[in-house]
């Protein structure tokens, strides 16, 4: 939680030439600590199921934003990270992003398209637009999945569209 004291800037923390969000590299001193979950936390599966923000059959989700804009954390770029309980298994969806996982820590496996990709910790994969994925934690420890995707993109665009497979 944030505790009303603002981080002090070293050195940089000046907007890029590049223009838009880039900045120059930036040291900064007295950083409060923010509760979001990471490897050997063991506080983290109930902070990550205070701030679910997943629907049924998501397993508990947390999406990164921008502090400032309140958006996504970068403005073609959504992250989440997502907690699977042992032997939860969540529903087929499907979206018109392209979705990259990296599985931070647990096994399971995920049904991409029909076909089975198991997983462990440190492995990536990727499900393509227009495809069911659903995830299943088969170990005995909780998994925790972080994507990035494309959502920001196709939501500006008015392009965006979800399903659940019924």
């Amino acid at each position: 939680m944030p505790s009303g004291r603002a981080a002090k800037v070293v050195i940089g923390g000046k907007r890029s030439a590049l223009g838009g969000t880039f900045f120059e590299p930036t040291v900064l001193t007295d950083v409060t600590t923010v509760a979001l979950p990471h490897v050997g936390d063991a506080g983290r599966p109930a902070r990550l199921d205070a701030a679910n923000t997943g629907e049924v059959g998501d397993g508990m989700i947390l999406e990164y934003t921008n502090r400032v804009t309140g958006g996504p954390v970068m403005p073609t770029i959504a992250c989440h990270m997502q907690l699977l309980r042992p032997g939860e298994q969540t529903l087929a969806r499907r979206s018109v992003c392209r979705t990259n996982y990296h599985v931070v820590e647990g096994a399971g496996y995920s049904v991409v398209g029909g076909e089975r990709l198991d997983w462990e910790d440190k492995d990536v994969f990727t499900v393509p637009t227009w495809t069911f994925c659903e995830h299943v934690n088969s170990g005995d420890r909780p998994a925790f999945l972080f994507s990035f995707s494309d959502a920001p993109v196709m939501k500006a665009l008015s392009l965006y569209r979800d399903e659940t497979r019924a």
